[in-house]
């Protein structure tokens, strides 16, 4: 992904033409600013149907009250607060609505899940920690308490940014609502400069317009807002504790997989007690629990894994299903999550597996917060399984191609999207250091070249199945996704090889898409009404995008027989 830091996004903003719909968001802030924040991913995040309406959110018009792109430099009296004294600390999950900026402007979400940290000092002070629920700064605010109300002054340092080795200065400022003929916007309040919080039992809550008429707000040291606030805040207290597996567990090695991806779990018997550890690639250390009854192992959802400080959430399991269902909001038919209270998988415990029985109704989800389908990592229709490595030459799975964009003369350029599957056809994990693909156009074996492929220093025909150049060739597991340069062919192949570790290689069949639609249109399967012969993008607002960035689209896929069919989707 491109980078972008907090400056240069805001000179994005101003130069787009129209101000977005407000919709939910797709990622955490910090992780669009990847040169500023400890971890650059961006969340795999999807949400219901629901993600794209409106909420009750004041409107704004973002670019008739463009921020500012230029700062005045950091004052020398700049102090962050990066570490609180010594005081009580209490833990909470956030919830709230929050103001944010993406690509298409600034938007509004309700946001749950989110971590919250204050100590209480025997001073009478409290520290904040993170208090803008979607840029985690990594500092804190300080206030004081009295009673059962907690002051904060505004005005106070929260962020600072090395742009181009210039120092920029961002404050947490209070600001309100106003508009104009010109538009609506939020300004500092130049009436008061404090922010009230009031204790209520142990829940701490914003005690402010619950409407959203005043944030809590992200500031630039010009005093102008910057897109990112919140209001309607509740911190409550964080009584869920992880699963914990039993201390003398015996632990054997299994895999997970699910849609051509997957990985190694760590999986233990305890009675009629099941243990998955490391289920999250992302919190390898995390466990969920399960019970055998039967041939079917039960696994409730809501179990807590833990806190994810890289991405300022409390993260738990959560299962699903899916279901089509019409939208009367856009008017056509959206693919849309629904929760369940647990997830069945069939059990076989002399070949030690654990199957999904269905893949609409059998999704796991590593899910920030547990009241919606807000998740950072999707297991569908997992399939678990005893690991026995691989040995010896075998066959890797056909890949499957899951997007096509033509070339277009005025990007000069078209890209594809394919599954490399990680495991063999037998539905063995290999190791994916003995992996490598290979592109085919119209036949012939595709080499990347330098001088086109300008991120490569060298020749390439065999591609790492993990390599990446950050630019052209980029990867999401085991979704590989390639952009190229030229016209003219007719199809476009992938292959996937595995050398074992005495040399051998065995090629996998061929995936192939043709432009033209024929005779499969996308992968290898026909679609229900009939070829494929185009997929288009649109945003929120309805404007027709030619490559998806970061966030929620609805993709239209238009048949040979001109009947169309439409789903949300998040571009990751």
């Amino acid at each position: 992904m491109k980078k972008f830091t907090l400056l240069a996004l805001t000179v994005a903003f101003a130069l787009t033409a129209t101000a977005q719909r407000a919709v939910q968001p797709q990622t955490r802030l910090q992780k669009v600013f990847g040169e500023t924040q400890a971890n650059a991913k961006v969340m795999n995040m999807r949400q219901s149907a629901n993600a794209g309406r409106p909420l009750g959110a004041k409107k704004v018009e973002p670019f008739r009250h463009a921020a500012k792109t230029t700062a005045t430099r950091a004052a020398d009296d700049f102090e962050l607060i990066t570490e609180a004294p010594e005081g009580r600390v209490e833990t909470y999950t956030v919830s709230g609505i929050a103001y944010y900026n993406s690509l298409f402007g600034v938007a509004a979400s309700s946001f749950v899940g989110n971590i919250g940290e204050v100590v209480f000092c025997d001073d009478n002070t409290v520290y904040i920690k993170n208090p803008i629920s979607q840029f985690a700064t990594g500092t804190y605010l300080k206030g004081t308490i009295e009673g059962d109300e907690i002051t904060i002054p505004t005005h106070q340092p929260i962020y600072q940014e090395n742009y181009e080795s210039e120092i920029y200065n961002y404050y947490i400022e209070r600001v309100v609502y106003k508009e104009d003929e010109s538009g609506a916007w939020y300004y500092i309040d130049d009436a008061s400069s404090e922010i009230k919080f009031a204790l209520r039992n142990d829940t701490l809550v914003m005690d402010e317009d619950p409407d959203g008429d005043v944030l809590l707000g992200f500031c630039d040291d010009l005093g102008d807002w910057m897109g990112y606030g919140d209001y309607a805040t509740v911190y409550a207290p964080m009584t869920d504790k992880p699963v914990e597996e039993p201390a003398d567990l015996a632990l054997e090695d299994w895999t997970v997989r699910y849609a051509g991806d997957g990985h190694k779990v760590k999986v233990g018997f305890s009675g009629s007690d099941v243990y998955v550890g490391g289920l999250s690639e992302m919190m390898p250390d995390a466990w969920i629990k399960g019970t055998v009854d039967g041939g079917k192992v039960v696994i409730p959802s809501g179990q807590y894994l833990g806190p994810l400080a890289d991405y300022n959430c409390h993260v738990y399991l959560l299962t699903a299903g899916t279901k089509v269902v019409w939208d009367d909001y856009y008017e056509q038919y959206v693919t849309d999550y629904y929760t369940t209270d647990q997830i069945e998988l069939t059990y076989d415990a002399d070949a030690k597996t654990m199957t999904a029985d269905s893949e609409n109704d059998s999704t796991m989800f590593i899910n920030s917060g547990k009241e919606r389908v807000y998740y950072l990592e999707e297991i569908s229709a997992p399939e678990f399984r005893y690991y026995t490595p691989v040995k010896g030459a075998t066959k890797p799975a056909t890949p499957e191609f899951s997007y096509f964009m033509a070339y277009d003369e005025s990007y000069g350029m078209g890209y594809f999207d394919v599954l490399v599957p990680k495991f063999d056809v037998d539905g063995n994990m290999l190791d994916t250091d003995k992996l490598h693909y290979n592109i085919f156009v119209d036949d012939e074996l595709f080499t990347f070249y330098p001088d086109e492929y300008t991120y490569l220093t060298e020749e390439m025909t065999d591609v790492p199945y993990d390599f990446t150049d950050d630019y052209d060739i980029l990867i999401d597991g085991a979704v590989k996704e390639i952009y190229y340069y030229f016209t003219g062919f007719e199809k476009i192949g992938v292959r996937s090889t595995y050398t074992s570790e005495d040399g051998v290689a065995t090629d996998s069949d061929i995936a192939w898409y043709y432009v033209n639609g024929e005779p499969t249109g996308i992968g290898t399967a026909a679609a229900e009404g009939g070829d494929v012969k185009s997929v288009t993008y649109t945003d929120l607002s309805g404007r027709r995008i030619m490559k998806p960035a970061h966030g929620l689209y609805i993709k239209t896929e238009t048949y040979a027989d001109g009947t169309q069919k439409s789903v949300k989707m998040l571009a990751r």
